[in-house]
């Protein structure tokens, strides 16, 4: 299971008997339980009870950081993207489907400040490469954080460029 999918089950199983059942497979822990209380985003709320629950590859960082800061903090760009798919990398004039094109820059986020605009393709973050959204997100979830300058590798208009970014803190 890929850190951010989502494992969904059906209302057969309740919130502690699903946990129960796949604790082995998904790495749930009992700390985790006793850190936040429940594993499930309110299940008796959700119209179809959908369950859900996340890895321990994902859930300990988060723990960690619950217990030193108060709070989940995160890398942040302040851009809204897309995955390029081949439709989007032939209308963009890419040679290939690789990257995230950004659809949106928040005025004044570490993005705008680097100069980044709505059509670039951001391909890299220093040596990390970026070849979809998911690849972006575990970026600045596991291996940069804020205050970090990190080398975006984009393309813009066919020509690739590097631009350094400092990142900022993502707001809660």
């Amino acid at each position: 299971m890929r850190p951010f999918q989502v494992k969904a089950l059906h209302q057969e199983f309740g919130e502690f008997e699903f946990l129960a059942l796949c604790s082995d497979k998904l790495g749930l822990v009992a700390e985790v339980l006793e850190s936040f209380g429940v594993a499930c985003a309110a299940p008796r709320q959700l119209p179809h009870r959908v369950n859900f629950a996340i890895a321990i590859d994902t859930a300990k960082p988060i723990i960690d950081q619950l217990r030193q800061n108060g709070r989940v903090v995160r890398g942040y760009l302040g851009v809204g993207v897309t995955t390029v798919t081949p439709p989007i990398a032939a209308q963009l004039g890419l040679e290939r489907a690789k990257g995230v094109a950004l659809g949106s820059v928040a005025p004044g986020s570490p993005a705008a400040l680097a100069g980044l605009r709505p059509g670039d393709v951001l391909t890299g973050l220093n040596e990390v490469a970026i070849d979809d959204v998911e690849d972006l997100q575990r970026a600045l979830t596991d291996r940069f954080r804020p205050g970090d300058t990190v080398t975006a590798r984009i393309i813009r208009g066919g020509r690739e460029l590097s631009v350094p970014i400092r990142l900022g803190e993502r707001p809660a």
